[in-house]
Order: C-alpha cells, then sequence, then structure tokens
C-alpha cells in the first residue's frame, strides 16, 4: 500500500478497514451509510461508534464554494465528502 496516494471510500461499512492506512480518505457514498452492514443491533451500534469516531479523526470542515483550497493544511487526514 505504500504506492496508494489515497482511498476513495463508496461504502460506508468498508471505509473501515482503510482506518489504519494514514492516507487521505475520499468518501463517495452512493448507498445508505448502513448498506452490507449485518442488520444486527450490536454490530451496527459498533459500526456507528467506529465510522463516527474515524471520520472525527479524518473530517475538516472546509468551504468549497468557489473550490480554491489552495493554501489548504491540516493536522488531520483529509477527506472530500461529496
Amino acid at each position: 500500500m505504500s504506492q496508494v496516494d489515497l482511498f476513495l471510500c463508496t461504502i460506508a461499512y468498508l471505509c473501515l478497514l482503510a482506518e489504519h492506512l494514514d492516507k487521505p480518505i475520499i468518501g463517495y457514498f452512493g448507498h445508505p451509510l448502513l448498506f452490507m452492514v449485518p442488520d444486527v443491533e450490536e454490530t451496527r451500534e459498533d459500526f456507528w461508534q467506529s465510522f463516527v469516531g474515524m471520520a472525527r479523526s479524518w473530517v475538516d470542515t472546509v468551504d468549497t464554494s468557489g473550490l480554491n483550497l489552495g493554501g489548504y493544511t491540516s493536522n488531520k487526514k483529509p477527506a472530500i465528502l461529496l
């Protein structure tokens, strides 16, 4: 994975597999966030805790109204949520 520059995540449940990569993550979710998460209450609760915890570590709020992100820096792993 050392040749990977970023990770494109399209299924929220599978995003958890990329948490350890320490790479920028682009989240593009065309499915409901619970897609592929087993319909078991404990599993879904664990998923939400893990997903929200991971998202807090790499999500920055960015004003993209002009899409000019020049000079943008952060100590967090950046994410673009579309």
